[in-house]
């Protein structure tokens, strides 16, 4: 996963994401992204959220640009 999303990985608080998408900590986080001995990675239902999180701060993101 981590290579799928290697474009914006330093220009987003994943900290923040995943907290508001997942309701989880930054070490969960990062462990299913690195896909640590402890966790696998994503599960497709993690997929999915990650992927409508990322769909969702996008248009955010969109919405702010063109308010400027």
């Amino acid at each position: 996963m981590k290579s799928k999303i290697k474009e914006i990985l330093k220009v987003i608080s994943w900290r923040e994401f995943a907290n508001i998408y997942f309701q989880r900590s930054p070490l969960w986080f990062y462990e299913k992204l690195e896909g640590t001995e402890h966790e696998s990675g994503f599960s497709l239902e993690e997929t999915d959220t990650l992927k409508h999180g990322l769909l969702d701060l996008s248009e955010r993101i969109k919405r702010a640009a063109n308010s400027i």
